[in-house]
């Protein structure tokens, strides 16, 4: 009987514990943090619409893989989504603008501590219309 109760409780305890861990739909969500920002005039300093954003990852050689892009929102806002534990080129360009890149980082980041967000804004400057 009591070898019995063990099992049962041994039972109840391992479907209690599956219970509460399930894999997420998708895996690689977890791996995953949201850089988001604003694209700004330099002089300004208001947000710049339909600014086309983009993210590379930094590896060593000339290809360094497009991560992705997006255009920014009427207040010149932004949201990208990049792996986690790696270093990247952040780039923004608006026609009559000059093109501008920052570096992030995903490195270090531990997701249990917090929402997994990067907050990063891109300055961009008129073009020099003497060129």
């Amino acid at each position: 009987m009591k070898k019995t109760y063990q099992l049962s409780l041994l039972a109840a305890i391992s479907l209690l514990l599956l219970a509460f861990w399930v894999p997420t739909q998708d895996s690689k969500q977890d791996n995953k943090v949201v850089l988001t920002g604003k694209v700004l005039h330099i002089a300004t300093q208001k947000g710049i619409t339909k600014a086309y954003v983009m993210v590379h990852q930094i590896i060593d050689g000339p290809d360094a893989p497009l991560i992705d892009t997006a255009y920014t929102d009427q207040e010149g806002a932004f949201a990208l989504e990049i792996p986690m534990g790696h270093t990247f080129k952040l780039s923004a360009e608006a026609p009559g603008m000059e093109g501008s890149s920052v570096f992030v980082s995903s490195e270090n980041l531990d997701r249990r501590s917090f929402s997994a967000v990067i907050q990063r804004d891109i300055v961009l400057s008129p073009e020099d219309k003497r060129r």
